[in-house]
């Protein structure tokens, strides 16, 4: 190679390292944001979920407190005539 080929050759190597560096820059700010996304809804998740297992231990509580198979109102309308 001769001084003008390698110097064309810089900087077309130059261009696409700056361009795959830039893109990589992009990739890894999506993946960041990505990631927060999902540690955020991984959260809400897992707090919804205790959530359900307070409601579940507070019914327990309460069939406890009225009596295992004790019978519940019905919501059948031919049962209230």
């Amino acid at each position: 190679m001769d001084q003008n080929e390698l110097n064309y050759y810089l900087n077309v190597l130059q261009k696409k390292v700056t361009d795959y560096f830039s893109q990589s820059i992009v990739l890894e700010s999506k993946i960041n944001y990505q990631n927060e996304i999902i540690t955020a809804q991984n959260s809400k998740i897992e707090e919804l979920e205790k959530s359900i297992q307070e409601y579940q231990d507070q019914i327990k509580n309460l069939d406890k407190k009225r009596g295992v198979g004790a019978k519940t109102k019905s919501t059948n309308s031919e049962d209230w005539s």
